[in-house]
């Protein structure tokens, strides 16, 4: 790779300021990792990346929260939902719509109330951190990387980022596993034709728990709940795609890391031993 004299000359000195520890004394162009081939680039890429994520995240906790609202906080995860059937809901009248599925929560065992807060907090907390990295590649971002620390920011950058990915993962498995296990355990009153003494018991899918639910409560109370199962598969392509972009940041941020590693040590040692080199063929000619 060949460089001008005045660059060669620049990363040779910061070489210099590295191997013998001494900070900058000033935050010249000379120090400047800003300067940096894709640095730009690298800062731009994580920003729009943190946005995306941002939004992502909304797309998690926001069904999520909208189906623990709808049931009183109860957790559709791990569930065993219990059903019965019905023509009409005696209520609903003005919404001009057959319902055929009441859900009873006397029958109905609820999940672990905990696994609903865990998917639902996480993506929560990936916003927020989202937008705190986002902010701070605006912020703080030019200033280390004007004084020399822009390797060191981006390890910080990496390990949150591993945060971020592995507790997307953990939320993740537990979101997935536990409607499946739900929808595998969706039960419902067994139903007895005129005439006969065999009762028949139907079969319910998760994609029935959309528009056709209803919650029976004990007084006879009944509420329509809709897009259950809408928004859970919502929440799960979401968190499926946190995990993609956490993964996407962790490599711009090793990227970032590694060129900085090789324009400010491993280019700047290669110079400084080379021009080491020809200084002492320099001292031997001239004794000769």
């Amino acid at each position: 790779m060949q460089l001008d004299i005045g660059r060669s000359q620049s990363y040779l000195k910061i070489g210099l300021i590295r191997s013998s520890n001494y900070p900058p004394s000033d935050s010249s162009g000379m120090y400047d990792m800003n300067e940096l081939p894709y640095i730009s680039q690298s800062r731009t890429l994580l920003v729009i990346i943190c946005g995306i994520m941002f939004i992502t995240a909304s797309c998690v906790y926001m069904p999520l929260g909208y189906i623990q609202a709808d049931y009183e906080g109860k957790c559709f995860l791990d569930a065993n939902l219990y059903f019965e059937f019905s023509k009409k809901a005696s209520n609903i009248s003005t919404y001009g719509r057959l319902e055929k599925l009441r859900l009873n929560p006397v029958n109905t065992e609820w999940g672990p109330v905990f696994k609903c807060d865990m998917t639902t907090f996480t993506a929560v907390m990936i916003a927020i951190l989202s937008t705190v990295i986002g902010w701070s590649a605006f912020t703080v971002w030019p200033t280390m990387m004007e004084i020399g620390k822009g390797g060191g920011l981006m390890l910080v950058y990496a390990f949150m980022f591993f945060l971020c990915l592995g507790s997307t993962i953990a939320s993740s498995v537990v979101l997935f596993n536990g409607y499946i296990k739900t929808c595998s355990n969706l039960r419902a009153k067994p139903l007895v034709t005129v005439g006969q003494s065999q009762s028949i018991r139907p079969s319910i899918s998760c994609k029935q728990l959309n528009t056709d639910v209803v919650e029976l409560k004990p007084d006879g109370e009944t509420i329509i709940v809709t897009d259950v199962h809408r928004a859970i598969i919502i929440a799960e392509v979401a968190s499926a795609a946190l995990i993609c972009l956490s993964s996407l940041q962790m490599c711009v941020c090793f990227g970032t890391f590694g060129v900085i590693w090789y324009h400010f040590h491993f280019l700047a040692k290669n110079l400084f031993t080379d021009d080491e080199r020809s200084t002492e063929d320099n001292h031997q000619s001239s004794w000769r």
